[in-house]
């Protein structure tokens, strides 16, 4: 975990990447991205104890001075919160944020002062300021401080900074912990702190007093996603002063913010008042594979092992000699499948489907396809580093109870399809069965729960498709991780959809209509996933084209629709790769087309 690292262990283990450089210049940015993208481990580089050492500088030599604030770490989800409306909700809500952003600019300074050697007397300035706004403005506001006398060192000065904020969430604690015996809303008794008169105020002075007149503050807001509707208007109304020239705000979610509406029901918007960065563009689009290289090998050297990724997780022997085996046939005339005028691109297309199908024989139950190499890891961990990591450490300790206490140099490639191929069992089978358990002891109704199976039969279907066009023998395009939609779906397909993607079981993005204008929805599946349907994680050159009736079948009818949909590939003549029925075959439009994906990546 990112938070547990220190500094100098952040410095050393952190790679540069594509969305480090989007975050660095001033502006208030939204970082989207599932979890496990690596957005913590940014925003640690980006804290001004990993950036001085990283820097080998002073703090005031540093561009910005990064301050994180993390959620989930917080006292953000209080359900007596729930008790309040309206400007009262807001004004609690808001004090609360501001007092701990205010701790986390002393834990920062703190974290400074334990592992950054020769501070300045700039840094002295700043920490006599923030002694001094604070107290003043807590005092003033009715709070009780204690006495600040004997104070000799930077340390003991933040730590008391830290007791007179925490006293005045403890106050606002015991005031919504009243709320609960109250019948009727009762005063607040104090003054209430907030943004404008207390938190920018601070900030100003702090960079007025630095001798780098360039330099601003980022507040760096991990996890924004966990933060209430009220709670998530405030933080836009502070993105909407549009004060970066003293302070940014960068904010960390999935891709579900809470929404863009401030206090005051403005919207912020993208570009106007803000910046997006979505890292699964990013890491789609960029060098991921390059980037969790880099990371991995970083991660061996500082274990003293001295070897690549790719020696570290090693493909089976034995697979690549029948993997290559196949390539030479294509690319000679005993090849029997479909052919195109590049042989070399028939080799991609065709080689490692072909390798499953004949390992799997006619039941994907029986297949023998061992999931390895350091490049189908890769592939598999989704585009998200953190599913990568925790799978590599499982295989190491897995590795290391076979090794009889030797060094660790490389992961059987048994072991490394054992963990991926448990790793998707239990996304498909016990991850569910969690959300059902988690819903249902929550009270969030029957329709819910509904919805999630409904999820959980669209995936089996999607993926037994997904299969079946993969060991198929005569398809032109045998890769197919994706779906499109060829008709609009009703409300309710709509919501199953949509949280199919909050649950990550797939992702979204669009392309062009069949009909040539316009675009729609296109649904990747999630690649953990593939070990469970023995797919090819490597990539996809294809895709199907749905209708809603489809998905109806799909989500209602499960076990029908995928008997139907494995009656009827096979009997797809070459030539018609882009009609594929699954349903009554006199109608004049199909349930389910293949298109082949050239051009139309995301």
């Amino acid at each position: 975990s990112p938070e547990r690292l220190k500094p100098a262990e952040v410095v050393a283990q952190f790679v540069d990447h594509e969305a480090y450089l989007k975050l660095i210049p001033p502006g208030h940015t939204l970082i989207q991205g599932p979890r496990g993208t690596g957005k913590s481990m940014l925003f640690r580089y980006m804290s001004p104890a990993a950036r001085c050492l990283a820097n080998n500088c002073h703090v005031s030599k540093l561009p910005f001075i990064g301050i994180i604030v993390p959620v989930k770490q917080a006292n953000v989800q209080m359900p007596e919160m729930e008790l309040l409306t309206g400007p009262v909700a807001r004004m609690i809500a808001e004090n609360l944020l501001v007092t701990m952003l205010a701790i986390q600019i002393c834990r920062a300074f703190e974290e400074v002062i334990d592992f950054v050697t020769g501070l300045d007397e700039s840094f002295d300035s700043w920490i006599n300021i923030l002694v001094s706004h604070v107290t003043k403005h807590i005092a003033d506001a009715g709070y009780g401080i204690g006495k600040s006398e004997g104070l000799s060192t930077n340390k003991e000065k933040l730590e008391y900074v830290v007791d007179c904020l925490t006293n005045v969430e403890l106050t606002s604690q015991d005031y919504l912990d009243s709320l609960v015996f109250c019948k009727e809303l009762p005063a607040y008794g104090k003054r209430l702190l907030n943004y404008q008169l207390f938190l920018f105020p601070l900030f100003r002075k702090l960079s007025e007093t630095s001798p780098n007149k360039e330099q601003t503050f980022y507040v760096l807001v991990d996890d924004a996603d966990w933060l209430r509707e009220e709670q998530t208007k405030v933080l836009n109304t502070w993105i909407s002063f549009r004060t970066t020239n003293v302070v940014s705000f960068k904010a960390a979610c999935q891709l579900d913010y809470k929404t863009f509406l401030t206090s005051g029901t403005r919207r912020i918007e993208s570009p106007h008042d803000f910046c997006r960065v979505n890292l699964s563009t990013i890491y789609t689009h960029g060098a991921y594979a390059l980037w969790v290289k880099t990371v991995v090998e970083k991660r061996l050297a500082a274990c003293g092992i001295k070897c690549t990724a790719d020696e570290f997780f090693p493909d089976d022997i034995k697979q690549t000699e029948k993997l290559r085996t196949i390539q030479q046939e294509i690319e000679s005339a005993k090849w029997v499948g479909p052919t195109s005028e590049r042989r070399r691109d028939d080799v991609y297309r065709y080689a490692r489907p072909e390798l499953i199908r004949r390992l799997g024989g006619s039941s994907k139950q029986t297949s023998t396809y061992l999931y390895c190499g350091f490049t189908q890891l890769v592939d598999i961990s989704n585009a998200t580093i953190r599913f990568f990591l925790e799978a590599a450490s499982e295989m190491y300790a897995r590795q290391q109870q076979n090794s009889q206490d030797k060094v660790v140099m490389a992961i059987l490639p048994s072991i490394q399809n054992e963990v991926v191929r448990s790793h998707a069992n239990e996304l498909l089978h016990a991850n569910f069965d969690e959300i059902v358990r988690d819903y249902s002891v929550e009270g969030r109704g029957e329709l819910l729960i509904k919805r999630v199976r409904q999820v959980k039969n669209l995936v089996d279907v999607m993926g037994a498709a997904f299969y079946a066009s993969l060991v198929h023998p005569s398809r032109s395009e045998r890769r197919v991780l994706s779906f499109a939609l060829q008709t609009d779906p009703d409300d309710e397909l709509q919501e199953i959809l949509r949280l199919a993607v909050s649950l990550n079981y797939f992702s979204e993005s669009t392309l062009g209509k069949k009909e040539g204008f316009g675009r729609t929805r296109r649904y990747v599946l999630n690649r953990r996933i593939s070990p469970y349907f023995n797919l090819d994680p490597s990539g996809f050159s294809g895709y199907f084209w749905v209708t809603s009736d489809f998905l109806r079948r799909a989500v209602d009818e499960p076990v029908k629709a995928r008997d139907e949909l494995r009656a009827r590939l096979p009997s797809i003549a070459e030539g018609s790769q882009l009609s594929l029925p699954i349903a009554d075959i006199s109608k004049e439009d199909s349930f389910l087309d293949v298109q082949e994906a050239v051009d139309e990546e995301d």
